[in-house]
């Protein structure tokens, strides 16, 4: 799977996944915004709703794979995210001493 860096990366019929923290959300991306060339428009896979999305945010603040879904990619991935929060869990000081 190939990581989003540049919208145009996108075309129509592109399928992407929206991992935020262990959360996968798998979209299809139908455009740029008519009306507002900061969004994009895509079909959320679950409900088939089409979703407005922020581009600057989606950038940003989650992780955007372009390609169709792989299961044991993802599962790495989630493997990786609960080990960094262990790692951080283990780092937080003791309140109760």
């Amino acid at each position: 799977m190939e990581r989003l860096e540049r919208i145009e990366q996108l075309k129509k019929g592109t399928k992407f996944h929206v991992m935020n923290r262990d959360i996968i959300t798998s979209y299809e991306f139908l455009c740029i915004h008519p009306h507002n060339e900061s969004y994009i428009l895509a079909i959320e896979s679950m409900s088939q709703d089409a979703k407005k999305m922020h581009i600057k945010s989606l950038m940003e603040y989650a992780e955007v794979y372009i390609g169709d879904y792989d299961v044991s990619f993802f599962r790495e991935k989630e493997i990786e995210y609960y080990e960094r929060m262990i790692i951080d869990l283990k780092q937080r000081p003791n309140l109760n001493k």
